[in-house]
């Protein structure tokens, strides 16, 4: 590799990433390589004779004067070029036709202080023709303003005012004091946009040049409202679960009648939002209402309606099927209406004092008053008093208002006729200990600890389910 060296070398240290050298000329330096050649430039923080340079186990580097007997220590690899250009493009080539470049918009991220940005655009018809880029130069820098349009140094946006092309180049020239680096971001360039002078009467519109003032003017004017249509572009992800901003999540669940749970996550709360519209039409439903006591209890559980499992019955015959006689059994399979299917008839079923009439399009309503528009919701035992509370406003709030409800906790337990198994009929554990005294009646809800004893002739088998203790003491 040959370096161009400014003066005598007295000092090198080369790392992984770059060569320092220490040139003693003028008042001496240190100036930083990369590996293949090329000039990054002074490293910052020192000025004065070079006698020998070393780079330590902490990637220091140290630098040794020769007259000063502590070292100076700087940081290895801070050095930055004073100037620097890149250039991208061409751009336009998913379209042959000719575009009427409009401007260019960037965004940067870091500016350190004594650095600089400056923006340039050629636009050209031949897709494989170069971009020109010159040489530094001390007044124009690499982009000269015969081929490139050059816009102020540090300015973000501009109009282009160039001939149109099929393609464009965009040019990047950074410069700094070598304490810093400019960073850019993103630069987006606008072709073929509509201009305001598009709504004027013909008599405004002026011939098509390059530098016309009204068409200039007028974009200048639209501009200002950029944030105003940008703000509106993002108007969707504010309606977004997925995407809006936190401070949003609650304005759009009050919108949506949500109601929210503290302990949701924010990524439960964000998946409630985006289903409440679908939950909203479920609402009142079975599946609604079981949807959403899991939801906001964590809870499973069984809801019945009486209704569903009443019928019309009527006496079976004597001569009748088997099988519907059976059906037919009182107080198993049916019971006892309160009142008559036509209401009170004169003459025939009112009683003084305890009839009440209704019409004719109501006939068979008393067979089901008892029954109609309740609901049974059935969760496991165990329910602090304060759970119960929140599940029985869980449930008023979510169930039809015409309706009624209760909450039952199934407990250990089992009953005859109809029983169904983990519904209303629970297998339990071993009793609780019972303490003497509590008014607990033996043999109803207190029962003796410990294996019952065995009786002998009660087709027990020895060993298998008899066993013989010792109860000497």
């Amino acid at each position: 590799i040959e370096l161009d060296l400014g003066g005598n070398a007295l000092g090198l240290a080369i790392t992984d990433r770059a060569i320092f050298i220490g040139e003693n000329i003028a008042n001496g330096r240190v100036v930083e390589w990369r590996r293949d050649g090329a000039l990054l430039g002074d490293c910052p923080g020192y000025r004065g004779p070079v006698g020998a340079l070393i780079v330590d186990a902490s990637g220091a580097l140290l630098v040794n004067s020769g007259q000063l007997a502590v070292p100076v220590t700087l940081a290895a690899s801070v050095a930055t070029a004073p100037i620097g250009c890149a250039v991208g493009g061409p751009f336009g080539g998913f379209a042959p036709w000719a575009k009427r470049w409009h401007s260019l918009r960037a965004s940067i991220a870091a500016l350190p202080p004594d650095s600089h940005v400056t923006f340039a655009v050629q636009t050209t018809p031949d897709q494989l023709a170069p971009p020109i880029v010159d040489p530094p130069d001390p007044f124009t820098g690499h982009f000269s303003p015969g081929s490139w349009q050059i816009a102020p140094v540090d300015l973000e946006r501009f109009l282009i005012r160039l001939p149109e092309n099929v393609y464009a180049w965009v040019g990047i020239q950074l410069e700094s004091e070598q304490f810093g680096s400019p960073a850019i971001e993103q630069i987006r360039l606008d072709f073929d946009v509509p201009s305001a002078l598009d709504y004027l009467p013909e008599i405004y519109r002026e011939p098509e040049q390059d530098d016309a003032l009204l068409a200039r003017f007028l974009a200048l004017v639209s501009s200002l409202f950029d944030d105003v249509d940008a703000g509106i572009e993002r108007l969707g992800a504010l309606v977004d679960p997925s995407a809006t901003p936190d401070a949003w999540r609650l304005i759009l669940a009050r919108w949506l009648g949500l109601a929210i749970s503290h302990e949701w996550t924010d990524r439960e709360l964000r998946e409630a939002i985006a289903s409440a519209y679908q939950n909203a039409a479920r609402r009142g439903t079975l599946a609604g209402m079981l949807d959403s006591i899991d939801r906001y209890a964590g809870i499973d559980p069984v809801i019945e309606e009486p209704i569903n499992q009443a019928g019309w019955w009527a006496l079976a015959e004597t001569n009748s099927p088997r099988p519907e006689q059976e059906t037919s059994l009182l107080g198993v399979s049916t019971w006892l209406v309160a009142a008559e299917p036509a209401g009170a008839i004169l003459g025939k079923t009112a009683t003084i004092g305890r009839s009440h009439l209704i019409p004719a399009d109501l006939f068979g309503a008393p067979l089901f008053d008892g029954l109609a528009h309740r609901f049974t919701v059935r969760v496991d035992a165990g329910l602090s008093d304060w759970a119960s509370a929140e599940l029985d406003a869980l449930v008023e709030r979510e169930k039809p208002a015409h309706t009624l409800h209760v909450i039952c906790e199934t407990v250990p337990g089992i009953s005859s006729g109809g029983s169904r198994v983990g519904i209303d009929s629970v297998l339990g554990s071993d009793s609780a200990p019972s303490r003497l005294g509590d008014g607990s009646p033996l043999g109803s809800r207190t029962v003796l600890g410990g294996d019952p004893a065995s009786r002998l002739g009660d087709n027990l088998e020895l060993g298998v389910s008899t066993q013989l203790r010792d109860e000497r003491r």
